[in-house]
């Protein structure tokens, strides 16, 4: 059985939807060092570093964290093994044997696969997220490096810093690879692959340039001159930016990719290795290996906002070293971001289309485009037991009118189990108990349409409420019931 959730009767943009029941954490950014053999925990919210995790390996190098924020993956380039992270409490919880020379880290969109490319075999390790093994090994040849899996989940590129300027593409529903890109450039170490899914800029070390891939024909059609010995790089969640940091020229530059334009935003660093951004694109964090500590920029004007120092010799390399909240789940059920994919960054809960469904800029990163007419996204049953008494559905949305009844979730298989929806710019909530029955609560004011609101139903035991913008706009007293039905209309 399936409910479906982001059903419109509108056009309706709809960025990460989420069911919880309580805050989540702030974000963390997670740093590998190589020479004191550890990682460093930088709380994003005070940029200090609050944990020190001791490695389960020799030579830490690429670092990811998955879409939940709950696991971070460590290749250990001289010990031939990933560690893995339990980012709730810090603490490594396995360690497994992959190929020779891993150096980079890549999570699939729904956290269940983990690629490793291990320079010195030839191969990328694809591990079970669930179970930490490995459970194929990808002959690509040459000595892979920098790698990413597409938003949609089917395509994994691989660049190969020894064969003289090529990427491999990798179907990841059987782990072929599928075609060799050439590009014109000398050494690929790393790559980003923008949110829409369209574009990857790959770095080439020794030629000083970025090629750029055509994500539909897997092809290179342009080559832009950046710093001497481009190394890390990171696309902001607009889609707008694709900053790159170049280790030998000490600065980094960002790239138009409207016009493929190339500026040099900050200078001044020591050997700049990776590059990441916060969530909400606000923050850049440069890893300075030669300084031992991270530089936290505004992503704005570039100004310096924190120096992070770290351990000794820091790397996190690939650029996907940030914990997006929740960095512990606390009670976070479902999280769908919208980011090319329906995938739950959660529970596992994955979305399908139902309908030729688009994605489009959201308020931050990706969101769910709907028509108002034929298109869907179905999820499973079962997110939220009827005996719970305490949950929150919330979403952003942007609708391009409000007039009439408008459904942003619909849950159930039969009758509808809950809804959260608009109704003539109202949002209200029903809830039916399994003995009295239906009982509601709508917002004291209205939203209007062609603007991005935050809109949240809860159930807080024996209150049900509606939230906007982060404000309560109505609360109703209800009994202390199991749920038969609830409904957000």
């Amino acid at each position: 059985m399936y409910r479906k959730p982001l059903l419109s009767l509108l056009t309706l943009l709809v960025c990460t939807f989420q069911i919880f029941t309580t805050s989540h954490a702030s974000p963390f950014a997670y740093i590998s060092n190589q020479d004191t053999t550890n990682v460093s925990v930088i709380d994003m919210a005070s940029n200090r570093v609050t944990a020190t995790i001791p490695v389960v390996g020799v030579n830490p190098q690429g670092l990811a964290v998955n879409p939940a924020g709950t696991r971070a993956y460590v290749a250990n380039m001289d010990s031939d093994g990933v560690s893995v992270i339990d980012t709730g409490n810090n603490t490594v919880i396995a360690t497994m044997a992959v190929g020779s020379g891993p150096m980079r880290v890549a999570v699939h969109p729904s956290g269940a696969k983990v690629y490793v490319s291990n320079a010195w075999s030839g191969t990328v390790s694809v591990i079970d997220a669930a179970t930490n093994t490995v459970v194929d090994t990808i002959e690509t040849g040459g000595q892979p490096r920098g790698l990413r899996v597409n938003p949609a989940g089917t395509k994994l590129y691989v660049a190969s810093f020894k064969e003289s300027g090529t990427v491999f593409v990798i179907d990841t529903a059987d782990n072929t690879v599928t075609k060799t890109i050439p590009v014109a450039g000398n050494s690929p170490i790393d790559l980003a692959i923008t949110p829409d899914g369209s574009k990857v800029y790959v770095l080439n070390y020794y030629s000083n340039n970025v090629s750029l891939i055509d994500t539909a024909s897997d092809t290179a059609t342009a080559t832009i001159a950046v710093g001497e010995n481009p190394i890390g790089v990171w696309v902001n969640p607009a889609g707008n930016k694709v900053f790159v940091a170049n280790v030998t020229s000490g600065n980094v530059m960002v790239i138009d990719p409207s016009t493929n334009g190339v500026t040099v935003a900050a200078t001044g660093f020591l050997y700049p290795v990776s590059i990441e951004g916060s969530p909400d694109g606000s923050r850049l964090y440069v890893v300075e290996q030669g300084n031992n500590r991270v530089s936290v920029l505004n992503s704005t004007n570039y100004s310096v906002v924190a120096f992070v120092g770290v351990g000794a010799g820091p790397r996190s390399y690939n650029g996907n070293f940030i914990a997006s909240p929740p960095a512990v789940s606390d009670g976070l059920v479902s999280l769908w971001r919208g980011e090319g994919n329906a995938f739950d960054a959660i529970g596992g809960k994955h979305g399908s289309w139902v309908g030729s469904g688009t994605y489009s800029a959201g308020r931050s990163g990706q969101a769910f485009q709907l028509n108002g007419s034929d298109q869907t996204i179905a999820v499973p049953d079962g997110i939220i037991p009827r005996t719970s008494r305490y949950f929150t559905v919330s979403a952003w949305v942007n609708a391009d009118t409000v007039t009439g009844v408008h459904y942003v979730f619909y849950g159930g298989a039969n009758t509808g189990e809950y809804v959260l929806s608009v109704s003539d710019g109202t949002v209200y909530l029903h809830v039916n108990l399994a003995s009295s029955g239906w009982r509601s609560v709508s917002s004291a004011s209205t939203i209007s349409a062609g603007s991005w609101r935050h809109v949240t139903a809860v159930r807080r035991g024996t209150a049900i409420e509606i939230w906007v913008d982060g404000e309560l706009k109505g609360s109703q007293a209800i009994p202390d019931e199991d749920l038969l039905y609830a409904y957000w209309a």
